[in-house]
């Protein structure tokens, strides 16, 4: 008999950020799956793409840099505009495997009317998992 699983490569995590006021700091923390072995690339949404400017990100992993004090969201934004195959920031290779994610989050102040709103970090990650 014929062994139907199917082994998926890749699959995502996401890491909310909730943006509440203008300018600001918002305080990343996020554990990765266990059964998840190597990031393979990094996106940020945003429910509202008129925050992005000025926005930036730091972010580690595993308590190595990855994106330093003051890089700018729009690096690695992925909204409606960018096309499907470009969504994702893909000059990465992390082992991780139940690591921890750290950083900052810092909101552009450039809504002219300020309306919460979510800049959401997604990671495309390797697993072994089979389905």
């Amino acid at each position: 008999m014929e062994d139907n699983k199917v082994k998926s490569n890749v699959e995502f995590e996401k890491i909310p950020i909730t943006v509440t006021s203008s300018g600001q700091e918002v305080d990343i923390t996020h554990i990765t799956d266990i059964d998840h072995t190597c990031i393979i690339g990094i996106a940020q949404v945003f429910s509202n793409k008129d925050a992005l400017p000025n926005c930036e990100i730091q972010l580690d992993v595993d308590g190595q840099e990855v994106f330093p004090k003051g890089f700018e969201s729009k690096l690695i934004y992925a909204g409606e505009d960018v096309p499907p195959d470009d969504k994702y920031f893909r000059y990465i290779n992390r082992d991780v495997k139940q690591v921890k994610i750290t950083g900052k989050f810092k909101d552009g102040d450039s809504l002219s009317s300020f309306s919460q709103y979510t800049a959401n970090i997604y990671l495309m990650v390797l697993t072994d998992r089979e389905y």
